[in-house]
């Protein structure tokens, strides 16, 4: 089984991946005097099972044009549907996935922000906008002004004009980046390491995360004692690993609300919830309302 249960991918003897998920790198080359590069067509992104993780040495903007599933951006976990943003700093690893059964389609834009903002020192630091302080994914309905600057990043450059690109590109971005100081908390100097020192037990957790926790195997898989475990574990991603795999079980709950075709109870046994109490009971603690009221309110509908 690949991420959660009955309702996704099943993998047989030949197709078995590693016990983790390798960190691949995928270059985006901006080549003679570029500032910018964009996906001409939209990037269908499948319910197939995550094999990696991949960076990339420039700052990415994404935009879902229809579908919903998961992003998992430096160690945390975002549920996706149409509408949403990302932002990705350089050398983030990341890695998506549609809900299942679903396919989801992306525009995505590089680019080379210390080029861009060079004349504005104070706003150039934008890699460092990846901690908890700072959301890499913005919905629609609560991030109104940053899915509108980076909407306009992306009409900027279907400009002929390389002068007007690189004028009206470095004029928003700078304003997206001003928006990202004044709104958000940039990452402290340590969590880096930290999230490294960990990843193979956020691997395992994404990859299993309908199973019952086993803090003693993620300790191991990080050559580490549970108590160390803990501690960095903590540092790296603000919650414990309890935390951290609730977050999770709900975010992807919410994907599959979003997607509509699955009971409540169904939902909750795919996210590995035994009882539709206890998964009501997380969801609110989570989400502030019951599963129910808010597919509800994705309908339209009078919760």
């Amino acid at each position: 089984m690949v991420i959660t249960g009955k309702y996704m991918h099943q993998t047989s003897k030949k197709e078995q991946k590693p016990p983790f998920l390798p960190l691949q790198h995928a270059p985006i080359t901006l080549t003679g005097g570029n500032l910018y590069a964009v996906s001409s067509v939209p990037d269908c992104q499948t319910d197939r099972p995550i094999t990696y993780l991949h960076t990339h040495d420039s700052a990415e903007f994404g935009i879902c044009l229809e579908g919903n599933g998961v992003f998992m951006i430096g160690g945390r976990i975002f549920p996706f549907r149409g509408g949403d943003c990302t932002f990705i700093p350089a050398w983030l690893p990341h890695l998506a996935q549609s809900a299942a059964h679903t396919v989801s389609r992306w525009y995505w834009l590089s680019l080379d922000t210390a080029r861009l903002l060079v004349w504005a020192p104070e706003l150039v630091d934008l890699d460092c906008f990846h901690g908890e302080g700072t959301p890499s994914l913005f919905p629609a309905e609560t991030h109104p002004e940053e899915n509108r600057l980076i909407a306009e990043l992306f009409d900027i450059v279907r400009s002929p004009d390389r002068a007007y690109v690189a004028r009206r590109l470095s004029a928003v971005l700078a304003l997206f980046s001003s928006g990202l100081h004044r709104r958000f908390r940039p990452a402290g100097d340590g969590n880096g390491p930290c999230i490294e020192r960990v990843r193979k037990a956020l691997d395992l957790l994404f990859r299993n995360s309908s199973k019952p926790l086993a803090v003693k195997k993620l300790a191991e898989a990080c050559s580490l004692s549970e108590n160390q475990f803990r501690r960095v574990f903590s540092r790296a991603t603000g919650r414990t690993p309890q935390e951290y795999l609730n977050e999770l079980r709900i975010a992807m709950a919410v994907s599959l609300l979003r997607g509509g075709t699955l009971t409540l109870s169904e939902v909750a046994a795919e996210c590995g919830y035994p009882t539709l109490s206890s998964f009501n009971r997380q969801f609110r603690r989570q989400r502030g309302s019951s599963p129910g009221r808010f597919r509800r309110s994705l309908a339209g509908e009078t919760p």
